[in-house]
């Protein structure tokens, strides 16, 4: 009867190896699939980034095209960037407001737009007060017009795009006198790069008028 007894014991539950046993397959198993979950996750992301990368692109060159076909004068034009002159009271004068900075910085890997925005409430002879005269050569030099936005309060630097490999802008002609530019932008890496080419035209040229 004792025999017995324990025959059944044994055959009713699991020995302590058998239970170990057990818990390391199923950490292995439980391992195994945090695992995968984490590549597709990672994978996920991964195709969500360069999407977002390709829209941005996009909508970089989107941004440029606008801005250009509304400008009367690109006073400058290098390998980063650019600065667009639209002379939105058609008085033949320079004043900040008028002016956009359109530039990438290697360092961040971000294109950025820098402009003045006033708040809506204001007046213009609020904004004529706050708004700062400028002239061709001073609008046509990156620094002194980089000093002029930091000094005015109302300056925004939008992010067009971010994760920028590489941008740049090329002028038909030198100095203030470029009625066309060429504009490439590429992102993303390895077998997924991209790059994206544009070229547009000012369709009201002042050039040589101001």
């Amino acid at each position: 009867m004792h025999a017995g007894d324990q025959t059944m014991n044994r055959s009713a539950g699991f020995t302590i190896a058998e239970v170990l046993m057990a818990l390391s397959v199923a950490s292995v198993i439980a391992l195994a699939a945090g695992g995968v979950a984490t590549g597709l996750a990672y994978s996920y992301q991964h195709q969500d980034d360069y999407r977002q990368s390709v829209q941005d692109a996009s909508g970089v060159m989107r941004e440029l095209r606008t801005v250009v076909s509304k400008a009367q004068l690109i006073p400058s034009v290098w390998g980063g960037g650019l600065i667009v002159w639209a002379d939105a009271n058609a008085d033949m004068a320079f004043t900040l407001s008028e002016l956009t900075l359109i530039q990438y910085s290697a360092s961040t890997k971000q294109v950025t737009e820098k402009r003045l925005i006033f708040p809506a409430s204001w007046t213009h002879a609020q904004i004529a007060l706050s708004d700062t005269p400028m002239t061709l050569t001073a609008s046509s030099n990156l620094f002194t017009l980089l000093l002029a936005f930091t000094l005015n309060g109302n300056t925004q630097t939008l992010v067009l795009a971010e994760d920028v490999q590489a941008f740049s802008v090329t002028g038909s002609a030198g100095g203030s006198n470029n009625n066309v530019v060429q504009a490439s932008i590429t992102v993303g890496t390895g077998a997924k790069q991209f790059t994206l080419r544009s070229e547009m035209a000012l369709r009201a040229s002042l050039i040589g008028k101001v």
